[in-house]
């Protein structure tokens, strides 16, 4: 096992990663994450907007009610900035396997419950394992990579901590660009991101990734919608790997191929964007005419 870790690591030497700006860097160059990069798939939440219509709407009904979108925007921030530094929290007593502190919450319990379920023939090889694709200059973050020791190929999983329905969709909204055939649900855009890993798994190593697990960390039940939303919210049902009371695992869609050829598209697309603004007067040609007349000056 040791030298099957080692083989794995000696294809994503020199990479660093900065924690606070959550950069990584690669020889002094600064490469773009897999999240910033599959971000361009999904359209962006606007809390401004969606905070000042529900506060409207409130005041409409009820002009005393103090519920204003100013109201909505800090309670939304406290209730995001409470999330992350539970994922954080969480995601910390899962990298301590196996020696584990005793769980201060049913999410720490459902790793330990999650350990104690896989089976024999896995063996956890890494925790937080950051890699790389020098052709595409991205890089990314695993949160485990297990090994099989039946087959000889690995599995990546994810942790997901989220409160929210991972499989519901907003008035049913899909991705973007290449993957609008897709419901902009969050266990999606989980999808995408492990394909993407597996991607680069796959070109950089010689093992092959035989399964992407997103693993949900709740203990309510996932085909039913949560009872604070609204009728816009549909719950698109997927198929559960494994349902355990305060868990579940999903066996995420291969979409390695696509992800590749999208990669090489916006590599394309790039060439011919840099090539036509050389090619366009005046941009690469004034500032050389420019000095060319000074010097004769």
């Amino acid at each position: 096992i040791e030298s099957i870790r080692k083989r794995v690591m000696s294809n994503f030497k020199g990479l660093h990663f900065e924690e606070e700006s959550h950069t990584y860097t690669l020889d002094g160059k600064e490469l773009i994450s897999t999240t910033t990069y599959l971000s361009r798939f999904s359209s962006p939440f606007n809390p401004y907007w969606a905070s000042e219509a529900k506060g409207k709407k409130i005041l409409k009904e009820n002009p005393k009610d103090l519920r204003t979108g100013i109201y909505y925007r800090n309670r939304w921030k406290l209730i995001r900035d409470e999330a992350i530094n539970m994922g954080t929290r969480v995601h910390g007593f899962a990298e301590c396997f196996p020696n584990f502190d005793t769980p201060y919450c049913w999410r720490e319990q459902a790793v330990l419950d999650f350990y104690e379920w896989l089976p024999k023939k896995y063996i956890v090889l890494f925790l937080e394992l950051r890699i790389y694709d020098e052709e595409s200059l991205h890089a990314g973050t695993l949160d485990g990579v297990l090994y099989n020791t039946e087959t000889g190929n690995i599995v990546i999983y994810d942790w997901k901590s989220n409160r929210r329905n991972i499989c519901e969709c907003y008035s049913n909204k899909t991705l973007t660009g290449d993957f609008k055939d897709l419901a902009a649900t969050s266990l999606n855009k989980y999808v995408l991101q492990l394909s993407d890993y597996a991607n680069v798994l796959q070109k950089n190593t010689e093992f092959k990734v035989e399964d992407r697990w997103v693993i949900w960390l709740r203990d309510k039940p996932v085909n039913v919608k949560d009872h604070d939303r609204g009728d816009a919210y549909k719950i698109k049902r997927v198929k559960i790997f494994l349902d355990k009371p305060n868990f579940k695992v999903y066996q995420t869609k291969d979409l390695t191929s696509k992800i590749e050829k999208n990669y090489k598209k916006s590599r394309k697309e790039l060439k011919e964007k840099t090539k036509a603004a050389k090619a366009k007067p005046g941009l690469f040609t004034k500032k050389s005419n420019i000095s060319k007349s000074k010097s004769k000056k």
